[in-house]
């Protein structure tokens, strides 16, 4: 099984650096962190003085960016070293279900759950971003393996683990939350309601702590606290936005007919997951309230929580992958009980086929464009540009801004690089119009000009508001247009326009 995952993620790995576009997520994910000044100096110096980014950050769920940055001394940001470490997360992640899988059901069926979640549709994308659904994935993997584990080191390192999970990522509290609820109402049916109450009190208390954690990092940095409710409000914003109700969830990302394998996946475990929790409750036997059915609380929740939250972005559903695939794999073998030893594999193997088909159209473009990649071209093409003070960039060009070593050129975002309304996009604007000089170059992105990856909500649009170089052509001057040879996404622009201040 090693043998496999090191496989998938070696293939994997240039297929993720190559093949996918630089995108918010991916800023907003670990920007901070490659901005950071030290461990734990989280911020985001492209935005200057706004709203004091380059100070501190608290845009988002700290952990992820809080625990790559103590590993700033000994292994310094870069987009190609992160980006594999997403993929040996990912490796880890399949390695622990595998072991954890075979304790319950032998060595077939861990290894298919292995390979499912492996190459379970929407990694590759998340990845691509640096997404926190990565490591939270592993480590809800990994403390559901712990869970009913009696030794006091696993104890101890089930206990960090989920204190460690709410800071990751909003499921990292709401599944194992559900763990305690549903260990909980399980043990008062069985040993009674004090019992029950207590052994559901200690459970809960890592993640007691790990919701402290969050509590202190803001409360001990007030400027953290402000862009992080900020963030909150343009993401309500955006919600309320798309005006679609609970369908919102299956808006964006779960609306085209490349996530058709997700929605497979996702639901079949799903329903499996309710006859498995209904089936728990109805069985006086400890085992059905083994590790499976906690896998099948945990997705039944997060997907609850995602359609009733309305949340448009299908991504936060990779932290659950894992689990999601054991289910999968569960819900074959029950529908089909005339297959037996490895004939179950039969109608799981064509499963498998159509989850392979995203990385097999971006292995088939990245052999047609000869192994270049987008993040190549965009790294060349800013280091092309006129040796100039300062350059304002769109949010595509964040990473090859941060891997020119060049001091003497400071890099700014030409508008907010995410979510935020009209008029304090205006502002941030306004004061980065303010500082420029003659000479300062400027790279515009017509994709933000129709609002990015956001332009069906005018509200929270990355459209520029006040910057505007084409409709003022006697302060901006036009220079030669940068043009990319590869193209991965239908939506990325391979023209970048180039001005001046005159």
């Amino acid at each position: 099984m090693f043998g496999i995952i090191a496989l998938w993620t070696t293939l994997s790995y240039p297929l993720i650096v190559r093949t996918g576009s630089v995108i918010v997520d991916g800023f907003q994910s670990l920007g901070a962190v490659a901005g950071a000044s030290s461990p734990g100096a989280l911020r985001w110096p492209m935005l200057g003085g706004f709203l004091a980014y380059d100070q501190t950050w608290g845009f988002h769920w700290i952990g992820w960016p809080l625990l790559r940055s103590l590993l700033l001394p000994v292994l310094p940001w870069n987009s190609t070293i992160d980006l594999g470490i997403c993929c040996i997360i990912w490796g880890g992640m399949a390695w622990v279900l595998f072991r954890m899988v075979r304790r319950y059901e032998g060595q077939l069926v861990a290894f298919s759950v292995a390979i499912t979640a492996l190459i379970a549709p929407g990694f590759i994308v998340a990845a691509q971003s640096y997404r926190p659904e990565i490591p939270t994935a592993f480590a809800l993997v990994m403390a559901l393996s712990l869970w009913n584990q009696s030794s006091p080191f696993k104890r101890s390192l089930c206990f960090l683990l989920c204190a460690i999970l709410p800071t990751l990522h909003p499921l990292g509290l709401l599944v194992p939350g559900a763990w305690c609820g549903f260990d909980f109402l399980v043990g008062w049916k069985r040993e009674g309601f004090i019992r029950a109450f207590r052994f559901a009190t200690i459970r809960a208390l890592p993640l007691l702590l790990g919701c402290g954690l969050l509590v202190v990092w803001f409360v001990s940095r007030p400027l953290a606290w402000t862009q992080f409710k900020m963030n909150l409000e343009s993401q309500r914003m955006m919600i309320d936005g798309l005006g679609t109700g609970y369908a919102t969830f299956f808006r964006w990302g779960l609306g085209s007919l490349g996530s058709v394998p997700l929605i497979v996946l996702l639901g079949t475990s799903a329903v499996f997951g309710l006859w498995r929790i209904t089936r728990s409750f109805r069985s006086s036997d400890n085992a059905e309230t083994d590790a499976v059915v906690l896998a099948a609380v945990g997705v039944v929740i997060a997907l609850g929580f995602n359609i009733l939250a309305k949340n448009p972005n299908s991504l936060h559903v990779v932290a659950i992958l894992p689990l999601a695939a054991w289910l999968f794999v569960s819900a074959i073998r029950t529908v089909s009980p005339r297959l037996s030893g490895i004939s179950f594999l039969v109608p799981l193997g064509f499963a498998w086929c159509v989850f392979l088909a995203l990385p097999i159209k971006q292995g088939v473009s990245l052999s047609k464009h000869r192994g270049v990649g987008y993040r190549d071209e965009l790294t060349a093409g800013l280091k092309s540009l006129p040796e100039t003070r300062c350059v304002l960039i769109p949010v595509a060009m964040w990473e090859a801004a941060v891997s020119v070593p060049d001091s003497a050129t400071s890099y700014r975002f030409s508008t907010f690089p995410n979510l935020m309304s009209n008029s304090q996009r205006a502002d941030y604007e306004r004061m980065l119009l303010a500082e420029t000089l003659p000479g300062d170059l400027l790279v515009w992105d017509a994709l933000q000009d129709y609002g990015g990856i956001f332009n069906f909500v005018t509200s929270t649009a990355l459209r520029h508001q006040v910057i505007r170089p084409m409709d003022d052509g006697a302060a901006w001057e036009r220079l030669p247009d940068l043009m990319l040879q590869t193209v991965y996404t239908k939506n990325q622009t391979a023209v970048f326009e180039v001005y001046r201040k005159r």
